[in-house]
């Protein structure tokens, strides 16, 4: 009996991996298919968190190089083409120089809650650190179109091979290219750490509401990543519910304050609103 009962669960499982996989494959990817922008959704307007502003690139054929400005007006970034530049001459396009030698403009988008925060650098993020040779020119301060960004960049054409892939539209895939680094650290909203519903108290569906919204998207009640900081490191990983589920059952440490009530907190990490209402 007990064999039977495993192979209708095995059975079961297997049916149920079948149709995950059969409605991911007819999925049809969204992204367009050339571009640079912030964040990996290339949506129109991204929400600054945290203190780094992910760039990212699509492409249908492999990529040499880029150009591209960014304005700074209040608390926004925009990528703007011909209008940054150490002078008139030389403004900076939103490029990227393909393949087949031929140059493909994109318009980008834009990031907002820059709020108060310093620009300090621009650093090449996981896809151009693999490539083998390179040029990357950055001005945060130019001359020419107010407050902003030029970047330029170019692999080393020489080593054969040396380029940046196509994107895989299949797997609706996004480069991440570049980030801003902001220099910065988050003051303000009273927050209590770990109550990831807002609903006054800290117990086992917390944990389990803190591991949907970091890992699945889901359960999201706050927009505010200080909160989910449940052990106050300034990262988001899985040990922010372990230390949820270590306080209540193994009378572990408790979560880093703002804890038992709501406080005021000063953390790397977002908080555009608090779960103390």
């Amino acid at each position: 009996m007990r064999n039977v009962g495993f192979k209708l669960s095995c059975a079961l499982i297997f049916i149920f991996s079948l149709s995950i996989s059969t409605e991911v494959s007819a999925q049809t990817c969204d992204l367009p298919d050339d571009g640079i922008a912030f964040g990996s959704d290339f949506n129109e307007t991204h929400r600054i968190q945290g203190n780094k502003i992910p760039i990212y690139l699509r492409s249908t054929m492999k990529v040499h190089g880029f150009s591209f400005g960014i304005q700074i007006s209040e608390d926004t970034l925009t990528f703007k083409d011909r209008t940054l530049g150490p002078d008139d001459e030389r403004l900076f396009e939103n490029i990227i120089s393909r393949d087949d030698g031929k140059p493909l403009s994109f318009e980008g988008n834009q990031a907002t809650g820059l709020g108060d925060a310093a620009i300090t650098k621009v650093e090449k993020a996981a896809t151009l650190l693999e490539i083998q040779g390179d040029f990357l020119a950055v001005d945060i301060a130019p001359q020419m179109g107010g407050s902003g960004i030029t970047v330029g960049y170019l692999v080393d054409l020489v080593q054969a091979g040396n380029v940046i892939p196509a994107t895989d539209d299949e797997a609706c895939e996004a480069h991440h290219i570049l980030d801003i680094s902001l220099d910065t650290v988050f003051v303000g909203k009273e927050i209590r750490r770990g109550d990831c519903n807002g609903d006054g108290s800290v117990n086992i569906n917390d944990a389990i509401v803190c591991v949907r919204n970091l890992f699945l998207g889901t359960n999201k009640f706050f927009d505010c990543n200080a909160m989910l900081d449940v052990n106050g490191d300034n990262l988001l990983t899985t040990a922010d519910p372990i230390v949820i589920l270590v306080w209540l059952f193994l009378e572990g440490a408790p979560p880093a304050d703002p804890f038992r009530a709501c406080g005021p907190f000063e953390s790397e990490l977002g908080c555009n609103e608090s779960n103390c209402i």
